[in-house]
């Protein structure tokens, strides 16, 4: 998923992607409309299996670690299509910047996949620092926002939380993914509202949902300049304009 107003950032990094894979949104929208609308093309491509939703902005200390639980979370979900699951990371601190989630008493089917299951009780988006240490002290996990889900379950749960959404891409579904997608995209886009998936659809049914802890990883959202600075240094990284940024300031200080 695309922005097009971020298009000379992206471009130089997309050589050898076929178009097919890439979803261009005309304006920004919020996160709601652009995980919609990728699922309705999706749909009409003919996928009926899991999808994995991943945040652009994040950084993961080990790939294959990583992936393995996003791969046990795709596997739980064909096992059992109403898990609608999210990937909790297990917190080294307790910081107030992130989103938590309080999971329930883990599920111990059958099938022993899923014994690290938990059901969602609640979610708590970016609380003070006390309640973040009382969080982190009853093994609460932060949300990650990385989510696996049966498409359809996934659509029906829109639909339900955000039906008008829903409609207007369902009218121009037939579009996605074929020429006619632009100009229908830009039809829809000219009047939606700026929508959070987060606030107006997770968090609106968090008893629909389940949270499948990742461990061994390290994890940071990168959406704010100082986290980036975090982990570019503790990888030895310093970038040049930094340098720079640091010399403009010493100079506009005299």
């Amino acid at each position: 998923m695309l922005n097009r107003a971020h298009a000379r950032f992206y471009s130089p990094l997309l050589t050898g992607v076929e178009p097919r894979n890439l979803l261009i949104q005309p304006a920004n929208r919020g996160t709601a409309p652009a995980i919609v609308s990728p699922l309705m093309r999706l749909m009409e491509a003919g996928h009926t299996g899991a999808v994995a939703i991943f945040p652009s902005d994040h950084y993961v200390s080990d790939d294959s670690e990583f992936m393995r639980h996003v791969t046990m979370a795709i596997a739980e979900v064909e096992f059992s299509p109403r898990l609608i699951v999210l990937l909790g990371i297990t917190p080294d601190e307790p910081r107030s910047g992130y989103g938590w989630i309080e999971p329930g008493t883990p599920v111990i089917p059958a099938n022993s996949i899923f014994g690290r299951i938990a059901p969602i009780c609640r979610f708590w988006e970016k609380p003070s620092p006390e309640l973040a240490s009382r969080l982190f002290g009853c093994g609460c996990l932060w949300n990650s926002f990385i989510l696996v889900a049966n498409i359809e379950c996934l659509q029906s749960l829109v639909a339900k939380a955000l039906p008008e959404l829903y409609t207007a891409f369902a009218r121009v579904r037939p579009s996605l993914g074929t020429v006619r997608e632009k100009g229908a995209l830009e039809t829809v886009y000219s009047v939606l509202p700026s929508l959070n998936f987060s606030e107006r659809v997770l968090s609106e049914f968090p008893g629909e949902l389940s949270v499948l802890p990742i461990t061994g990883v390290e994890w940071s959202d990168l959406g704010e300049p100082g986290r980036l600075l975090a982990v570019m240094s503790s990888k030895g990284i310093r970038p040049e304009w930094l340098d720079r940024l640091q010399i403009s300031a010493h100079l506009e200080g005299r």
